[in-house]
């Protein structure tokens, strides 16, 4: 009998193990599918409102504090409880509007997301801050889509990055988690129950 214990104790921690394994991955899955449907719909919104209230040469203006009340009404349209921040980038790595009014005028050669926008591509990451870098205005969990500007002949003239919380992001996370779990955890619960009486009729 002692031996039959042994066994579903092996059995259970396999089990165990298995499923968090497939838990976590398809956590990861459903979470790359989520964001890349919000930075797919992020990318379309921003370009619609650019093209709608921005000029290519608002971004290329040497001048770009003049421009301030267009970059202004442009983040005001993205605007929502989630959208809480923009940075627009000229084509020198220079910030040249934002609503965190003190990073305007400000350089980052080294940003390599902004690089990768400014060749044409949609660069995107997620972030996290630590509790004592969290403010009242801030939140803990939040994306930055960073989306390349054209001009008509299809040169990038600067890049819009949008800031989004990801609490709504990450409740749709996991409620799609729990509508595939649940059943995949009961069916090994069973799967375990049936096999430990198994067992015991062999063992005993």
């Amino acid at each position: 009998m002692k031996f039959y214990y042994k066994i579903i104790i092996v059995l259970f921690v396999v089990f165990v193990a298995i499923d968090a394994y497939w838990v976590f991955s398809k956590y990861k899955n459903i979470q790359r599918d989520v964001y890349e449907a919000r930075k797919e719909k992020t990318v379309a919104k921003v370009l619609e409102k650019t093209k709608d209230l921005v000029q290519p040469e608002h971004f290329t203006d040497p001048d770009f504090k003049k421009n301030a009340s267009v970059f202004e009404n442009l983040f005001e349209s993205l605007r929502t409880p989630e959208f809480f921040r923009v940075k627009i980038w000229n084509a020198d790595y220079r910030v040249i509007w934002s609503n965190l009014t003190e990073i305007i005028g400000s350089r980052a050669p080294e940003n390599d997301e902004v690089k990768e926008a400014l060749s044409g591509e949609v660069a995107f990451e997620l972030k996290s801050l630590k509790p004592e870098q969290i403010t009242e205005r801030d939140f803990p969990n939040f994306s930055e889509t960073y989306v390349p500007i054209k001009d008509e002949a299809g040169k990038v003239v600067g890049v819009v990055e949008a800031y989004q919380a990801s609490t709504i992001v990450d409740l749709t996370v996991q409620s799609e988690l729990q509508t595939v779990v649940r059943p995949i955890i009961f069916g090994s619960l069973i799967l375990f129950l049936v096999l430990a009486v198994i067992l015991r009729f062999i063992y005993k």
